[in-house]
C-alpha cells in the first residue's frame, strides 16, 4: 500500500510508503526527528528518492533523517556517497552563526 503526503512547504510526494511501515522510529517524511535542519523547506528528489532540506542561505543539504536510513539500508560506507553536497557548513550541528542564517 502506498501513501500520498503533502510536505509542509514542500511538494506533495505520491506512491510514499504509508505511516505504519515506519513507525517508532524517525522518518524524513512521517515522522522527523528534532535535528537542527527540521525547520528549513523540504525538498523532494524524484528521480533518486532522496530528501533534502533548503537552508537560508539556498543550498540544499541532505536531511539527516534520510541520510539515517541509507546507512540503516546500505551501510555507512555506501551511504555516506549520498552525503556528499556542496555547501557552506550551516549543516553541520552546532554551527549556530551559520544555522541562524548568518554569513561567513
Amino acid at each position: 500500500m502506498k501513501d500520498i503526503v503533502a510536505l509542509r512547504d514542500g511538494p506533495i510526494l505520491v506512491n510514499v510508503h504509508t505511516a505504519d511501515r515506519c513507525a517508532g522510529q524517525h522518518c524524513c517524511i512521517h515522522n522527523p526527528s528534532p535535528h537542527h535542519m527540521l525547520l528549513w523547506p523540504p525538498r523532494w528528489e524524484k528521480k533518486e528518492k532522496r530528501m533534502w532540506r533548503l537552508c537560508p542561505h539556498k543550498f540544499v543539504h541532505p536531511d539527516p533523517d534520510d541520510l539515517a536510513f541509507l546507512r540503516k539500508a546500505f551501510g555507512h560506507e555506501r551511504a555516506s556517497m549520498y552525503a556528499v553536497h556542496g555547501c557552506d557548513g550551516c549543516c553541520q550541528p552546532g554551527n549556530k552563526e551559520l544555522e541562524a542564517g548568518g554569513s561567513s
